[in-house]
């Protein structure tokens, strides 16, 4: 009897190692993905940022262009 309450002991701590190893590489996981989605949230900004920048310098060039020329 004692053994059999050893071995499953035993298989309920491989178990319970098992399921941590499995959380920590989903949290891993997880916390790649957060930072892949922050990386492109970063790369869209800096594109709108220069985007808007062109659009402010050509209506600039367009103003000084209509009232000097």
């Amino acid at each position: 009897m004692k053994s059999d309450y050893a071995a499953h002991l035993s298989l309920v701590h491989d178990s319970q190692d098992e399921q941590m190893q499995i959380k920590a590489k989903n949290m891993d996981t997880i916390e790649k993905e957060k930072q892949r989605k922050r990386d492109i949230n970063a790369q869209f900004w800096q594109i709108i940022k220069h985007v808007v920048l062109l659009i402010a310098c050509a209506a600039l060039v367009i103003y000084t262009l209509i009232h000097f020329a």
